[in-house]
């Protein structure tokens, strides 16, 4: 499916994709406030006390690095070829 912005396809795919927890090398969506696509290139576990937090390092369309809180990132929904 196509989508007119990366914020549409965010809101559309949100809760089937939300489900599943983004790995390296996966294509995700990061929101930011507007919303991004990249790849996840790192998974880090912050310790602040007794929570723990998972982050995000997402390589951006435009080849720059951002890190992203767990709840600010979206695995993408890939369709299969036909």
């Amino acid at each position: 499916m196509n989508y007119k912005s990366y914020d549409q396809e965010w809101d559309e795919t949100y809760n089937e994709m939300g489900k599943f927890r983004p790995e390296v090398g996966d294509k995700v969506l990061c929101a930011c406030p507007e919303v991004v696509s990249g790849e996840v290139v790192e998974v880090k576990l912050h310790r602040f006390g007794d929570t723990k937090s998972l982050y995000f390092v997402v390589r951006l369309e435009d080849g720059s690095f951002d890190e992203f809180a767990e709840e600010d990132v979206l695995k993408r929904k890939v369709e299969e070829a036909a």
